[in-house]
């Protein structure tokens, strides 16, 4: 009869111990969360702006006009990326995207959805730091893709 207390004994505590790791680790899931889009989106960044030098380095420092010139598959062109990287942040038909902009190849993500990791993002290349995100609402440390920071040119910037 002892065993059997002790076995419900340790089974409750087993149980109290999971509802308090979910109640009080629930934000460290959600900010390990956050980073692992961040690094997606990090990683995308870099592979689209090197695609990007490396066209302009074929083409005689010409920048490429589009992103869809970076995938065409043309003797001319080459082929720079096998196809433009996947959104991370918001499903497929939102109009997030990736894009070039402006005459330095400045590589840009435009945020519609995802402005916590935007704001991250932006923080790990030189942007202002963010503050705790808690909903993906408002975007004061997002820029306008139509004016870019100094601190965006020449290396991937989230914008909207």
């Amino acid at each position: 009869m002892f065993n059997l207390f002790i076995t419900i004994i340790a089974i409750l505590l087993v149980v109290l111990l999971a509802g308090v790791t979910v109640y009080y680790g629930g934000n460290a899931i959600n900010n390990a969360q956050l980073n692992a889009r961040v690094a997606t989106l990090m990683s995308q960044g870099a592979q689209v702006k090197i695609a990007a030098n490396a066209y302009a380095a074929d083409n005689g420092g010409t920048v490429p006009s589009d992103i869809s010139v970076l995938t065409a598959n043309s003797s001319a062109a080459g082929q720079y990326l096998s196809e433009v990287p996947s959104n991370p942040l918001a499903p497929t038909g939102s109009g997030a995207s990736w894009s070039i902009t402006g005459g330095s190849a400045t590589v840009a993500y435009t945020a519609v959805q995802g402005i916590c990791a935007c704001e991250k993002f932006n923080e790990k290349y030189g942007g202002p730091s963010s503050s705790e995100c808690a909903a993906d609402t408002g975007a004061a440390n997002v820029p306008s893709c139509s004016s870019l920071p100094s601190w965006a040119v020449n290396s991937p910037v989230c914008c909207q």
